[in-house]
């Protein structure tokens, strides 16, 4: 019989799972959560403690469809030993995402992201970024934000109320992250449609003199926006839009002509944006490179304390937000929907989410792998329960042998 690795047993009883919910919330806490938004208020079955760690199992099994949490719920000997069972219908599931209230699983959300905003700045959770992009800018990492933006596409037919083209339809996540510790600090659920200049001011949190430094992309290219962040003394790093124009005030010498993490740099300007009597009041710097694919780009950022190969190492490591937007849709398996109305939608986001944090705030600060740890959970919890069940079934047949009775249940934990 193939027994658990002793560096694996650390997730693998429902004991442990009901600890690793705790990293956000306690159990007591939720469920007062939960009474101040009336959750459990007329409900028979669905409960939200259970509801919680269903949804919360669901994004760590294979379990992918609706049908599928439904016969997890009434039927999963791992959903019972977790507390995560119900006796309900595929029906009653259904409306309770639609319906019920989102508030306490938001609350959660909060909890959870300022518990890793409380992570001592001591580690690199995103193993998956080039350690040499980590290396050249691991001083700045405590100051920087990176967010963007990822379409969730839905069933046209279905999701009516999404629809972005006659035969698409879908949403947009909208998430910020704080660099180098994968914790999320903004999430928005948008439409999909146009671009994200209409939500570029709300994922800023422009705390005088705060000296963040912004990673984001050219869907947010406002000048007006990029007036206000240098204005109260923080700081950005983007592409240059195609639709904005500049006048060149001074040109840089280049010390390096090549970063360490492969980009060309071409030229170092100092420029004010717009044209004619219609220009910034602040002057920016425009740092033409070739990156390491091979693509021609021209960075934009107020930025004049960093070398250029410093910001070239910045504008890599925006990319690092696009390792979590790859992780949320396909191992918490966003692209597989539990609901498609709005409510619905919105919750299982905030349950990838918050699972992705709790992992965060479990591994505290070491290095890991959001998809192994997932392939951990549900490849060892299973294992758990059926080592216990192969072990109380042997010490029965043994009894039996000996010509005693079956012995009492022996309790899983």
């Amino acid at each position: 019989m193939l027994r658990l690795r002793a560096g694996f047993k650390h997730l693998s009883s429902p004991k442990q799972f009901t600890q690793f919910l705790g990293n956000g919330l306690s159990q007591e806490d939720r469920q007062e959560l939960a009474e101040s938004y009336n959750y459990d208020y007329h409900a028979r079955k669905i409960k939200f403690e259970p509801h919680f760690r269903s949804l919360v199992l669901h994004e760590c099994t294979e379990a992918e469809s609706l049908r599928g949490l439904g016969d997890a719920v009434n039927n999963e000997i791992l959903y019972q030993a977790c507390g995560a069972n119900m006796d309900v219908s595929v029906a009653a599931l259904s409306k309770a995402h639609a319906k019920r209230p989102l508030a306490p699983f938001i609350d959660i959300l909060n909890e959870v992201i300022t518990s890793i905003g409380n992570i001592p700045k001591s580690g690199k959770i995103l193993r998956d970024v080039d350690s040499e992009v980590l290396d050249g800018i691991c001083d700045l990492l405590g100051e920087v934000s990176i967010f963007d933006a990822s379409i969730l596409r839905l069933p046209a037919k279905i999701a009516k109320w999404a629809k972005m083209r006659e035969n698409s339809s879908g949403v947009k996540v909208q998430l910020r992250l704080s660099c180098g510790y994968g914790g999320v600090e903004k999430v928005m659920i948008t439409s999909a449609k146009g671009n994200d200049n209409p939500y570029f001011d709300s994922l800023l949190d422009l705390e005088q003199g705060a000296g963040k430094i912004y990673l984001f992309d050219t869907g947010y290219f406002k000048i007006e926006t990029y007036e206000k962040i240098v204005a109260s003394g923080n700081h950005f790093v983007t592409n240059l839009h195609k639709n904005i124009s500049y006048q060149v005030i001074e040109e840089l010498p280049l010390s390096e002509k090549e970063a360490p993490n492969g980009y060309l740099i071409h030229s170092d300007q100092l420029v004010i944006l717009g044209k004619g009597d219609n220009t910034t009041a602040n002057i920016y710097r425009l740092i033409e490179v070739t990156d390491s694919k091979g693509d021609r780009t021209t960075i934009l950022t107020d930025i004049n304390d960093l070398s250029a190969p410093q910001l070239c190492h910045l504008r890599q490591y925006r990319w690092s937000i696009e390792i979590v937007f790859r992780w949320l849709k396909r191992t918490l398996k966003l692209g597989k929907l539990i609901s498609y109305s709005p409510k619905g939608v919105m919750l299982q986001v905030v349950m990838a989410l918050i699972v992705y944090g709790l992992m965060v705030l479990y591994h505290r600060g070491e290095v890991f792998s959001p998809t192994e740890t997932l392939r951990k959970i549900k490849n060892h919890l299973h294992q758990l329960i059926y080592d216990w069940g192969y072990s109380h079934g042997y010490y029965d047949a043994r009894r039996l042998q000996l010509g005693l009775p079956p012995s009492d249940p022996i309790p899983f934990l």
